[in-house]
Protein backbone atom coordinates (compact mmCIF):
# COMPACT_ATOMS: atom_id res chain seq x y z
CA UNK A 1 0.00 0.00 0.00
CA UNK A 2 3.13 2.20 0.91
CA UNK A 3 4.72 1.66 -2.97
CA UNK A 4 0.97 2.68 -4.30
CA UNK A 5 0.62 5.67 -1.93
CA UNK A 6 3.81 7.06 -3.22
CA UNK A 7 3.21 6.22 -6.95
CA UNK A 8 -0.16 7.90 -6.65
CA UNK A 9 0.89 11.20 -4.99
CA UNK A 10 3.96 11.34 -7.30
CA UNK A 11 1.19 11.42 -10.36
CA UNK A 12 2.17 14.84 -12.38
CA UNK A 13 -1.83 16.04 -12.07
CA UNK A 14 -2.14 14.38 -8.31
CA UNK A 15 -5.11 15.66 -5.44
CA UNK A 16 -5.82 14.45 -2.47
CA UNK A 17 -9.24 12.90 -3.24
CA UNK A 18 -7.73 10.68 -6.27
CA UNK A 19 -5.37 9.55 -4.28
CA UNK A 20 -7.61 8.65 -0.95
CA UNK A 21 -10.30 7.45 -3.53
CA UNK A 22 -7.92 5.45 -5.27
CA UNK A 23 -6.14 4.15 -1.91
CA UNK A 24 -9.77 2.94 -0.34
CA UNK A 25 -10.54 1.20 -3.41
CA UNK A 26 -7.34 -0.93 -3.29
CA UNK A 27 -7.03 -1.37 0.31
CA UNK A 28 -10.35 -3.76 0.27
CA UNK A 29 -8.25 -6.24 -2.07
CA UNK A 30 -4.13 -7.44 -2.50
CA UNK A 31 -4.92 -8.08 -6.07
CA UNK A 32 -6.27 -4.62 -6.45
CA UNK A 33 -3.25 -2.92 -5.20
CA UNK A 34 -0.86 -4.97 -6.96
CA UNK A 35 -3.12 -4.29 -10.48
CA UNK A 36 -3.12 -0.53 -9.42
CA UNK A 37 0.46 -0.32 -8.73
CA UNK A 38 1.38 -2.46 -11.99
CA UNK A 39 -0.70 0.05 -13.90
CA UNK A 40 1.20 2.98 -12.59
CA UNK A 41 4.80 1.89 -13.13
CA UNK A 42 3.99 0.64 -16.56
CA UNK A 43 2.37 4.05 -17.45
CA UNK A 44 4.29 6.42 -15.73
CA UNK A 45 3.08 9.35 -17.44
CA UNK A 46 -0.55 8.14 -16.91
CA UNK A 47 -2.67 11.15 -15.52
CA UNK A 48 -4.81 10.88 -12.64
CA UNK A 49 -7.77 10.01 -15.22
CA UNK A 50 -6.09 7.59 -16.77
CA UNK A 51 -5.87 5.66 -13.79
CA UNK A 52 -8.94 6.90 -12.70
CA UNK A 53 -10.28 4.89 -16.09
CA UNK A 54 -7.99 1.89 -14.89
CA UNK A 55 -9.94 1.71 -12.20
CA UNK A 56 -13.64 1.83 -12.89
CA UNK A 57 -13.18 -0.72 -15.70
CA UNK A 58 -12.11 -3.30 -13.57
CA UNK A 59 -13.95 -6.02 -13.04
CA UNK A 60 -14.00 -5.74 -8.66
CA UNK A 61 -14.47 -2.00 -9.25
CA UNK A 62 -18.33 -2.52 -8.91
CA UNK A 63 -18.43 -4.55 -5.53
CA UNK A 64 -16.04 -1.55 -4.41
CA UNK A 65 -18.55 1.04 -5.50
CA UNK A 66 -21.59 -0.52 -3.89
CA UNK A 67 -19.52 -0.97 -0.46
CA UNK A 68 -19.10 2.93 -0.61
CA UNK A 69 -22.53 3.44 -0.98
CA UNK A 70 -23.23 1.29 1.71
CA UNK A 71 -20.89 3.86 3.88
CA UNK A 72 -22.26 6.92 2.41
CA UNK A 73 -25.40 6.16 3.96
CA UNK A 74 -24.52 5.66 7.38
CA UNK A 75 -23.03 8.09 10.68
CA UNK A 76 -20.04 9.46 9.37
CA UNK A 77 -18.61 9.87 13.05
CA UNK A 78 -18.01 6.23 12.72
CA UNK A 79 -15.87 6.12 8.97
CA UNK A 80 -13.69 9.40 10.04
CA UNK A 81 -10.63 7.95 9.72
CA UNK A 82 -11.00 7.24 6.32
CA UNK A 83 -8.72 9.57 5.12
CA UNK A 84 -6.41 9.71 7.42
CA UNK A 85 -5.33 6.67 7.43
CA UNK A 86 -4.90 6.33 3.60
CA UNK A 87 -2.47 9.33 3.67
CA UNK A 88 -0.78 8.63 7.07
Amino acid sequence: MERLKELLIGVKDSYYDFVVGVLNYAKRKDSSCNAMVMFIEKHPEALSSDILEYMIKRDDYYDHAEHIAEVAYTDPIEHTGVASIALN
